[in-house]
């Protein structure tokens, strides 16, 4: 699913005000009911799919690139850096709104977060199991909810 589809619970969620939303963005509120869908989503993917899909494919074009085109490596850095930035900077956004406490480091949290996928996607494809991939990004949510402000805006 991509993020601009209409059952993405972000999106869906994105479009209103209220509880949980602030200016079009999810706000901490809504972590819970978007981490439920996507459990549910699982579910009903591994009912429909007999075959796994191991791995990341962006995880797989840039060991690619990397090993055959060693002088892009560069420009793959950039282009990863620029991805873990959009976190970086919502991140940002909500501390200055005050969802995330003041000493929230919102640079940490964003690489902390970025690592834990792409470090989870990697052991997903060597283990076989996304084990790996569902306990790195529990340790990126827990840490996001730790940073969370109680009051939610």
């Amino acid at each position: 699913m991509s993020p601009g589809d209409k059952e993405d619970p972000w999106v869906e969620q994105a479009g209103e005000e209220g509880p949980g939303v602030s200016a079009g963005r999810p706000t901490p509120a809504t972590w819970m009911p978007a981490i439920n869908e996507r459990d549910a989503r699982h579910q009903r993917d591994d009912e429909e799919h007999t075959q796994p899909h191991w791995g990341c494919p962006i995880g797989a074009l840039t060991a690619e690139l990397i090993r055959n085109e060693p002088d892009r490596a560069t420009e793959l850095a950039g282009h990863m850096n620029r991805w873990r930035g959009y976190l970086e900077a919502g991140l940002q956004r909500m501390r200055d709104s005050g969802q995330l406490q003041p000493h929230a480091n919102p640079r940490t949290l964003a690489l902390f977060t970025f690592a834990a996928l792409q470090g989870g996607l990697l052991l997903t494809q060597v283990m076989e199991s996304i084990e790996p991939l569902e306990a790195a990004l529990e340790g990126a949510l827990t840490a996001l909810r730790d940073a969370a402000t109680t009051s939610r805006t």
